[in-house]
């Protein structure tokens, strides 16, 4: 999969997932024949995306508060998405989105997890309470929002 647009894809995988299958990025996960486990990382370390043999493994830094790791899911699953036959390890760190990839990777996961759609269609127009509804982090949704050019408090 040479060229990528995240937002598409990311549209993509919510269309086959109907329902609140921005929330359960587990299940979309575990969909794909990708097993989670969580580790105690290094605190820089958010999550990695590996092989073990044949099985796609994603690894989330158990340390880290929940709505980072949903984040760090999503993330490494584009990183499994765009090299589904590479068997490199691709890892992402807190400040990793010093190259196209690894920001492709963060787009792809904003989008997975605050759909645009969902985001407008949404009562809730505090950031805070979008935050919540989503289970992503304020700031997250902040830039997410920014992003799209809606304005919330």
């Amino acid at each position: 999969m040479a060229s990528v647009n995240p937002e598409r894809l990311a549209k993509e995988i919510f269309a086959k997932n109907p329902g609140r299958s921005y929330t359960d990025i587990e299940t979309i996960i575990n969909n794909y024949g990708i097993r989670i486990y969580y580790y105690a990382f290094s605190s820089e370390v958010s999550g990695i995306f590996t092989w073990i043999g044949n099985q796609p493994v994603i690894g989330i830094n158990k340390l880290h508060p929940k709505v980072r790791q949903r984040f760090t899911m999503a993330h490494e699953l584009y990183h499994f998405l765009k090299h589904p036959e590479d068997k490199q390890v691709l890892r992402m760190s807190s400040t990793a989105n010093d190259n196209l990839e690894e920001r492709q990777a963060s787009c792809f996961a904003a989008s997975l997890l605050m759909p645009k759609q969902v985001i407008a269609a949404s009562k809730e127009k505090s950031t805070k309470a979008l935050a919540r509804l989503f289970r992503v982090s304020e700031e997250a949704m902040e830039i997410r929002v920014r992003e799209l050019g809606m304005h919330n408090n």
